[in-house]
């Protein structure tokens, strides 16, 4: 069975948010997970705030659940303090988690220019799981990026080595030829007449 690597969990030290780490602290021990502690403290308008005060006191909030955690054998704890709307960090937050950053830095350092990150939903072989009987549906991070053919096999060997690819359920590479491209800047751009 494939493993959980990271758990995030969202908290507001409510009793409902204790509730769904004790939770988590179970998923992670028996899946060998990291577990992410977020805690996004809303900014009001109108209302100054010593950001740096604010921050120590719920690090340290934040501390105290984290030996807690290590206590129960969490394997690996981490915490973030972020300022905003909350559900909007946390979905923030949890998008910066994926492998897509990852290959665009490869593909990148490998002599490409760009790429593009889209989020997408599949199920692969490896990846049939459920956690307390309820399936999970996988989200994917789908990259393309365009490239001239002789750094194709750079590209993609840079690729394989910076997130694995050759180890089960990490994902697929492919490359499709691609005939015209028009609208990149930095490139020959011919305008149609």
């Amino acid at each position: 069975m494939k493993e959980l690597e990271r758990i995030l969990v969202a908290t507001d030290f409510s009793q409902a948010s204790k509730d769904a780490l004790r939770m988590a602290a179970l998923m992670a021990k028996a899946f060998h997970s990291e577990i992410i502690l977020i805690h996004v403290i809303p900014e009001i308008t109108g209302l100054k705030i010593d950001r740096t005060k604010i921050r120590r006191i719920f690090a340290e909030k934040l501390r105290e659940m984290e030996i807690d955690l290590k206590k129960k054998e969490a394997s690996s704890v981490e915490s973030i303090i972020r300022f905003g709307i909350p559900f909007e960090r946390i979905i923030e937050y949890s998008n910066e988690l994926g492998w897509g950053d990852t290959v665009l830095e490869a593909s990148t350092k490998a002599g490409t220019d760009a790429g593009t990150v889209l989020f997408g939903r599949g199920i692969g072989i490896h990846e049939k799981q459920k956690i307390l009987g309820i399936p999970i549906e996988p989200e994917k991070e789908i990259v393309l990026t365009v490239t001239n053919a002789d750094k194709t096999d750079r590209v993609l060997d840079e690729i394989t080595r910076a997130i694995d690819l050759c180890k089960p359920g990490m994902g697929i590479a492919f490359v499709v030829p691609v005939e015209k491209v028009v609208g990149v800047s930095h490139g020959v751009c011919e305008t149609p007449q």
